[in-house]
């Protein structure tokens, strides 16, 4: 809305010619406003032109100045350029001097751009022929007569006005420059008188408002002030009585009609004197009407009176249901309430986002067929109106004469917008209609309902969130406990009781801080430490959060870091929570780290040294053949335990990353064991014994890994058997599974200590096992092969007696069935035990496979001597025996010996060979029977049972 409408299109004359008060005020304020508008826009918009002018003019003169600095500068350059080239001929010095160059025409360029008068024209335009000149002419003929080393004619060249020239233009350049230097100090003095004047101008324009704004008030005062004192004079003198007379202000303005107006009313308040008494007379009137509007009042109290009553039945329904803490409880008090208050024979209540009731005076069988034949006609009934009653007839047996009856049933439905939840009511009630005012009171007290529901929404939204937080505090992995300022355990979670191994019952239990602390301590490394601990963190409020690491002592000790974190209820110290985080894994990463560089830098080291010290001596030592043989020897063995070392640390971390592949076949486990074996075949200190008490060994396995495993035993089997002593190898079935023990008679592991073999980089640390070596990750690789092949790997140890390495693989469906009903044919009450001694491992593998088929248990040896090692571990059944064995001593040699000892001379010798029969020795010795090679499997299995029943 425009509140000066004068101002618009042709009314501007009259608010010019306008009496009013606000129009003279506001054109006076107006047309000050505007004249000081334009005269200082007027004088910002000259002085901003004038400065403009200036700093452009300003901006120029600098510009030239630096231009013309920048040509003596660039023309000093090309001649001090030119000149170090006719001193030294150096031809970079010539090309600086041609750059110089361009770069001179260019600034000449930009020159002659600039704003010049006559005389500056002039002497670029002679300085410009004069640089074209001397490009052209007289440093190529200076270059040709440096070429020619003519420094006679270069000399002549110089004296020949090039340097007066170029000394005449620097001397105009310094001219120049003082001249535009004292135009740009002119200009900065113009620039400044302008900035005074223009500052002047403003004071006194601030002097002029001033003054404006003095005179603006004079005039307020006279015009406004003191005809309105006047006015108030005579206003006091009629409200006291005493004004007889009153002349108006003759003014056309506000005031004026002000002053007539109270003129006017001065004069009607005195005519109208009579007219006041006789309303007096209607007043007394009026007074009779307010009796009556009292009864009315009366009968208004009546009516609150109910509403009282009705307010009592509500907090009445409040006190019922306060107590409840769940919807069914609220609906079964609620609707006993109204029955009971009401007179009300059934009723059921029910909500529309469950399956709860509030039942009054129903059966089971009354509540089934409400759910089943009336709740959803009800619920679609009530959609169109909130309230229904509904008469139906019903019949009694009253007395000797059966009458009817009706029932007055009424249906309520209230609607919580808040959270889009219904409450639906049932009443039912015998020969008495439902009022309309018990109607409303019923349905007004439901709506209460939503207040009790939101409560218990409230309530169970808090049980559902304390719940939640309970499991997540009890599902973390860090123990949890809260105590008082007191030191009292209030609340623990149930990783707090399974790290200090207590049952995590009754949870919120309070526990006394002596009881706490003391079992704690009994259970820590470091007592004394944790016991200072609590009893700071707990003794001072205003000890901030710290932490530390502690030891839980027991079958496998656990590294637990502790951290304290003061608790502040409205800034009050309330009391601290310990958290208890379990860092075994992280400490043992720590150690096993320290472990690598450990390792690493030994198990580098020492080959590197060996390599580097032999290779040394091959190359600056003259040395004999058979030193560098040896020489060769001791650094090829190194550099295999350099690759072994480096493969080990590339199998770890290939199966730690999951990019190990395997390739699965099907294998016999005892060809892999022979093959195992046969990589230790020249250790005589240690030989391998293998028993084979196995009737099934088919298996699905990665051949090199499982090789790589076997390998990895049994050379740990000899590094930890210093003193020499067999190995022993047994194979044999259990259940589904193929069982394979590899045992030594080394130094033993220390029971607490076998724990951890399967660790990466751990090793045992006493100064016995020191002296032997490793990098810790051979046991550590073979878990890992083992795990993939769905087997698994065990240690059982004896310090002082040896160590036995359990291994077992699942096996294949049952290829041989035959074995046990063979040996049970046989009258065989054990499996026979066979001595296979072959040294090749396919005929081996052969022979085993054959007689294992028919039940036969096997000892492998692929020498005499671990056959002689065999026989004094236990005695065979029979022995098989191939007479071509790489060895000093020979077949024959080794049955003379059987024959020869009481304890093996009974022992039947079958001989497997390819060599033809001697009747000598078949005769002499006693051979229970001579198998030509090559023969078929199945012979040699007959021939074994056949000695046997002999």
């Amino acid at each position: 809305m425009n509140k000066m409408p004068y101002l618009e299109g042709g009314t501007f004359v009259k608010w010019l010619k306008t009496t009013s008060l606000r129009g003279r005020y506001i054109r006076l304020l107006t047309i000050g406003i505007v004249a000081m508008l334009v005269i200082n826009t007027a004088i910002y918009a000259f002085m901003n032109i004038q400065q403009g002018q200036l700093e452009d003019r300003y901006f120029a003169l600098q510009e030239k100045k630096d231009i013309f600095n920048e040509l003596s500068l660039s023309l000093n350059q090309i001649f001090f350029r030119a000149r170090g080239y006719y001193s030294f001929q150096n031809e970079q010095e010539l090309q600086l001097a041609y750059g110089e160059l361009a770069n001179f025409k260019i600034t000449l360029n930009q020159a002659l751009e600039q704003s010049l008068d006559a005389n500056e024209a002039t002497v670029l335009q002679n300085l410009q022929t004069f640089m074209k000149a001397y490009e052209e002419e007289n440093l190529p003929a200076a270059v040709v007569l440096v070429q020619q080393q003519d420094y006679d004619g270069l000399r002549a060249l110089s004296q020949s006005g090039l340097n007066a020239a170029v000394n005449e233009f620097n001397q105009y350049t310094i001219e120049l420059d003082d001249n535009l230097e004292i135009q740009l100090e002119s200009v900065r003095d113009q620039i400044f008188e302008y900035n005074r004047v223009y500052t002047l101008i403003v004071y006194a324009s601030l002097t002029f408002i001033l003054g404006a704004l003095a005179f603006y008030v004079w005039q307020t005062i006279r015009g406004i002030v003191r005809p309105i004192e006047s006015l108030s004079a005579a206003i006091n003198e009629f409200t006291e009585g005493r004004l007889q007379h009153y002349e108006p202000i003759e003014r056309v303005d506000e005031i004026g009609v002000l002053s007539r107006t109270f003129g006017s009313m001065f004069i009607a308040i005195r005519t109208n004197e009579e007219e006041l008494k006789n309303r007096n007379n209607q007043l007394v009137d009026q007074q009779q009407q307010m009796l009556i509007s009292q009864q009315q009042l009366q009968q208004s109290l009546e009516e609150k009176e109910l509403a009282r009553k009705r307010v009592e039945r509500y907090n009445e329904l409040n006190r019922q249901i306060s107590v409840a803490i769940a919807r069914r409880d609220v609906a079964e008090r609620t609707i006993r309430y109204f029955c009971s208050s009401y007179k009300v024979d059934h009723g059921i209540m029910w909500f529309s986002d469950n399956a709860e009731y509030g039942v009054y005076q129903m059966t089971d069988s009354m509540i089934e067929q409400f759910t089943s034949e009336r709740k959803a006609y009800i619920e679609k009934r009530l959609e169109q109106q909130d309230c229904v009653m509904v008469t139906r007839p019903a019949e009694y047996a009253g007395g000797i004469v059966p009458f009817e009856s009706p029932i007055y049933e009424l249906y309520v439905r209230v609607n919580h917008e808040a959270t889009d939840q219904t409450i639906y009511a049932a009443f039912a009630r015998i020969g008495n209609a439902f009022s309309a005012e018990e109607q409303q009171d019923i349905q007004t007290m439901l709506e209460r309902l939503h207040l009790v529901l939101d409560r218990i929404r409230l309530f169970e939204e808090n049980v559902q969130e304390r719940i939640l937080n309970e499991n997540i505090v009890n599902n973390i992995s860090e123990g949890i406990q809260y105590v008082d300022t007191t030191g009292a355990i209030l609340q623990r979670n149930e990783a707090f009781c399974e790290l200090f191994g207590s049952k995590p019952e009754n949870l919120e239990q309070v526990i006394p801080r002596e009881f706490w602390m003391e079992g704690l301590a009994t259970q820590v490394l470091e007592k004394e430490e944790l016991e200072v601990f609590f009893l700071k963190a707990l003794g001072d409020e205003k000890y901030k959060s710290q932490s530390m690491t502690y030891t839980i002592d027991g079958t496998s000790q656990k590294v637990v870091q502790v951290y304290s974190t003061p608790i502040y209820k409205q800034q009050e110290y309330t009391g601290t929570v310990f958290v208890h985080r379990d860092i075994t894994q992280q400490y043992e990463v720590d150690q096993m780290k320290t472990e690598l560089v450990s390792t690493v830098s030994h198990e580098l080291r020492t080959p590197l040294s060996s390599i580097l010290g032999f290779t040394e001596l091959l190359l600056y030592k003259d040395t004999k053949p058979e030193k560098q043989k040896r020489y060769l020897e001791t650094i090829q063995k190194e550099t295999s335990r350099l690759t072994n070392l480096i493969n080990d640390f590339l199998d770890i971390q290939r199966m730690e990353a999951g990019q190990q592949n395997y390739h699965f076949e099907e294998h016999r486990m005892e060809e892999i064991l022979l093959e195992s074996i046969e990589t230790f075949a020249t250790d005589d200190t240690r030989p391998i014994l293998f028993t084979d008490r196995s009737t099934r060994s088919f298996v699905r396995v990665d051949k090199e890994r499982m090789l790589q495993t076997i390998v990895n035993l049994l050379s740990n089997a000899r590094k930890f058997s210093p003193d020499g002593g067999s190995i022993t190898i047994e194979m044999e079935n259990d259940q589904e599974q193929v069982k394979i023990s590899i045992q030594d008679q080394g130094i033993g592991i220390p029971a607490q200590d076998i724990p951890k073999l399967f660790k990466k980089f751990s090793r045992i640390d006493n100064s016995s096992r020191r002296k032997i070596g490793g990098t810790g990750l051979g046991l550590a690789i073979c878990q890992e092969i083992m795990t993939e092949h769905h087997g698994s790997i065990w240690i059982e140890s004896e310090e002082g007696k040896g160590t036995t390495v359990w291994l077992t693989l699942p096996l294949l469906e049952d290829w041989n069935t035959v074995g046990k009903d063979v040996v049970s044919s046989h009258h065989f009450q054990d499996a026979p035990l066979v001595l296979l001694v072959e040294d090749d491992i396919s005929m081996l593998t052969l022979m085993s496979e054959e007689l294992k088929h028919h039940g036969c248990r096997i000892m492998y040896a692929t020498t005499t001597k671990e056959a002689q090692m065999a026989l004094a571990k236990q005695l065979p059944d029979v022995v098989v025996l191939d007479l071509m064995l790489e060895e000093e001593l020979t077949g024959w040699q080794l049955v003379e010996q059987l024959k020869e000892d009481q304890k093996t001379a009974k022992i039947p010798v079958i001989i497997s060979s390819a060599l033809e029969p001697q009747k000598d020795y078949f005769e002499t010795l006693q051979i229970a029977d001579y198998l030509v090679k090559p023969y078929p499997p199945e012979r040699l299995s007959q021939t074994v049972f056949m000695v046997l029943e002999q």
